[in-house]
């Protein structure tokens, strides 16, 4: 009896010693990958755009290779300062229009580029306002084109920089919030099952209280979510994981190249009758026939072909960081310098 006590007791420690060894090991060397996560609880559905930020609201964000911020929506709910609806009659007005890499919300830092391109225009001591009215979410080409249309234009921006992709992407992605949780989903059917999802996984008082605590555990549902993630098991705890409900993986559709040109040259050409100039911006090495493929349909282009390293990205997320958007800002203000401003059309004399 004294034996297999003993035997019993070596084997208990044996284990408690592998466990603090693997929750040591996961800790230090995959803390990042690891770590608690949130999404922005920032988001409402919308009947034309499909969903947008909640005017002054607040959260914060936490994701692998994206440090623990603070996130604070204007009033006018567009991640920027406050800004007023009329505009200074000496001030000249830029407004960025995009998605996720626009707006910096999923970002390692805290400025992104319309942030220190504000900043370089202070210092040059240039009459210009920067608006960052981009929305993050996957296909949202056509909605920004909406938004650009319907309520922007209101604001009275001379420059419009507009980044998207092409052909114009037609999203189909909504957003809410539900119990602390990020919903996605395409409809109302699907926006229940999301809703569902939530409900089930608030029952499983275990499962969570073990995952809070075990980053060894923590490990093993990121394999189960890599190795099958579309077996139950994998989808709840990728929802718990990323606090981010998703009844189905999402879709993204396109316009064609003949609709999405006749669509952007409608809007260049109604923009420009308020007095904006709309200009397509791309960032990135592109095609090098893309360029001059919109220039010879009329659509007027900013292309800064730039090219990110590593230490650019927020890794092992894929956006870029405040580097990275330092680098943005940079050739945006020296591009439009470069003309003396003439993208900003009669404001131009006043820079």
């Amino acid at each position: 009896m004294m034996r297999s006590y003993k035997f019993i007791k070596i084997v208990f420690l044996v284990l408690i010693v592998g466990i603090g060894c693997s929750e040591l090991f996961f800790r230090i060397w995959y803390r990042e990958e690891l770590k608690n996560q949130e999404p922005p609880l920032i988001f409402q559905p919308d009947s034309l755009y499909g969903y947008r930020h909640i005017p002054s609201s607040e959260g914060y964000i936490s994701k692998p290779g994206i440090g623990k911020r603070h996130i604070k929506i204007n009033s006018k709910g567009f991640y920027s300062p406050e800004f007023s609806t009329e505009k200074k009659a000496d001030v000249a007005r830029i407004m960025i229009v995009g998605a996720s890499f626009a707006t910096g919300i999923y970002m390692d830092g805290e400025k992104n580029y319309a942030v220190q391109l504000q900043e370089r225009f202070d210092q040059a001591k240039k009459k210009v306002e920067i608006i960052n009215c981009s929305m993050d979410g996957q296909g949202r080409g056509l909605a920004n084109l909406q938004l650009l249309t319907a309520e922007l234009s209101g604001y009275k921006p001379d420059l419009i920089l507009l980044e998207m992709s092409f052909p114009i992407s037609l999203g189909v992605m909504q957003r809410a919030i539900y119990k602390n949780y990020l919903l996605t989903y395409t409809n109302d059917s699907t926006k229940i099952k999301a809703q569902n999802l939530v409900d089930e996984l608030e029952g499983k008082t275990f499962f969570k209280t073990l995952y809070d605590l075990s980053y060894t555990y923590r490990a093993v549902c990121r394999e189960t979510i890599n190795k099958n993630s579309f077996s139950r098991e994998a989808v709840l705890m990728r929802a718990y994981r990323d606090k981010t409900s998703r009844a189905s993986e999402m879709e993204e559709f396109y316009l064609t190249t003949k609709k999405s040109v006749e669509l952007l040259k409608s809007t260049q050409e109604q923009l420009a009758k308020n007095g904006s100039n709309l200009q397509v911006v791309s960032y990135y090495t592109e095609k090098n026939n893309l360029q001059s493929y919109l220039n010879e349909n009329g659509i007027h282009t900013l292309f800064l072909n730039l090219e990110f390293k590593p230490e650019d990205i927020s890794l092992p997320d894929s956006h870029i960081n405040e580097r990275g958007h330092a680098l943005i800002a940079t050739a945006l203000y020296d591009t439009l310098a470069h003309d003396h401003f003439s993208l900003l059309s009669h404001k131009a004399n006043q820079l």
